[in-house]
């Protein structure tokens, strides 16, 4: 019975897998780009600048700041 419960979560909420990815994207942006060892990018433009976000595997973030600039161009 809890393979079928999580079944009925997993089709209700999504995977962990695909949990997580729409919390990321939530908190950072359109995700650009993914890598090896788990290393993706995220792109966010918001009213004072453009964000870009490299997270690494280990979760260790890296963050790129365009004060005043619009990142549609940029993509």
């Amino acid at each position: 019975m809890d393979a079928l419960n999580q079944a009925a979560e997993w089709l209700e909420r999504g995977s962990p897998e695909e949990q997580r990815a729409a919390e990321e994207t939530a908190a950072f942006g359109e995700r650009i780009w993914d890598g090896a060892g788990g290393v993706r990018a995220y792109a966010r433009t918001d009213a004072d600048a453009f964000r870009l976000r490299v997270i690494g595997g280990d979760g260790a973030a890296l963050v790129y700041e365009l004060p005043g600039v619009d990142g549609a161009w940029l993509r």
